[in-house]
C-alpha cells in the first residue's frame, strides 16, 4: 500500500552524507526505489486512459523553473492525480531528463497498478487514484542508512548531525522550493553534509513537521543514509 508519508519524506529527499553531493550527467536518471498501488486498473479502460494522459503532460512541464508540477486529469471515478518534483539543485535539463524518463518507467515497473511513487537521486514522480496530500503520524518508509558506523567521536558526530540537519529542515520550510543544504564538519578533516527536501506544495509548518519526523529516524550513527 502506498504510504503518503513514505512519499513526502524519503521522495521529498532528507538525506546525509561524510561525502559531497555529487551526482554526474547520465543518459537516465539513478534509480533509488518504488512503491505501486495495491489497486489494479483493468486495460484499456477509461482509468489508463488518463493514467496515460496525465504522464504524457509532465515532460513538457519539467522546464519549469521551479521543478515542481501537479496536476489532475479525468473524472470521479476515473480521475488521476499526480505530481512531480526535481531535486533544487538539478539543472532544468537534468530535471527534464528525469520526469521524461520516469513518465516511462513507472508503467514499466507498475504496470496494471493504478499508482506508483518513484524516485531517482535527481527527482521523484507520484500518480494515484486518490489525492495526494501529507499526512502526518505515518511511518511505513524504509531507511536507508550507510552500513559504515561512525568510529571516531560518535557522540560529536551524533551531536552536530542533529543539529546540521535540524538547520537545514528550517531552512527548507522556509525556502519557496522547500529545499537546502548545509555543511559542517564531524572533525577537523571531515566534513558532514545534509540535503533536505519537501514537496513544494506543503505548507512551511507541514514541510518542517515531516522533516523533523524523517530527522527523529535517522541511523545517527553512521557515515550516511538517507530518510
Amino acid at each position: 500500500m502506498l504510504s503518503l508519508k513514505f512519499f513526502t519524506i524519503f521522495v521529498f529527499l532528507l538525506s546525509l552524507s561524510s561525502s559531497l553531493f555529487t551526482f554526474t550527467s547520465a543518459a537516465d536518471p539513478t534509480y533509488v526505489s518504488h512503491d505501486c498501488s495495491d489497486k489494479n486498473f483493468t486495460r484499456n479502460s477509461t482509468y489508463q486512459s488518463n493514467m496515460n494522459n496525465l504522464l504524457s503532460s509532465f515532460p513538457p512541464n519539467a522546464s519549469r523553473s521551479d521543478g515542481f508540477y501537479k496536476a489532475t486529469e479525468g473524472q470521479d471515478p476515473n480521475k488521476v492525480y499526480g505530481l512531480f518534483q526535481c531535486r533544487g539543485d538539478v539543472t532544468t535539463t537534468t530535471c527534464q531528463d528525469c520526469v521524461d524518463f520516469a513518465s516511462t518507467d513507472a508503467t514499466q515497473r507498475c504496470p496494471d497498478q493504478k499508482g506508483n511513487i518513484i524516485w531517482y537521486d535527481e527527482c521523484l514522480l507520484h500518480y494515484s487514484d486518490s489525492s495526494i496530500i501529507y499526512t502526518s503520524g505515518l511511518n511505513n518508509g524504509p531507511l536507508m542508512p550507510d552500513e559504515t558506523e561512525v568510529t571516531v567521536e560518535p557522540n560529536r558526530f551524533q551531536q552536530l548531525l542533529l543539529e546540521l540537519m535540524h538547520e537545514a529542515a528550517t531552512q527548507a520550510a522556509n525556502d519557496p522550493k522547500r529545499f537546502a543544504t548545509r555543511k559542517g564538519n564531524s572533525t577537523t578533516s571531515q566534513p558532514l553534509y545534509g540535503l533536505v527536501q519537501c514537496t513544494q506544495d506543503l505548507s512551511n509548518t507541514d514541510c518542517s513537521r515531516c522533516l523533523q519526523e524523517s530527522i527523529a529516524n535517522l541511523w545517527s550513527t553512521r557515515i550516511g543514509g538517507r530518510s
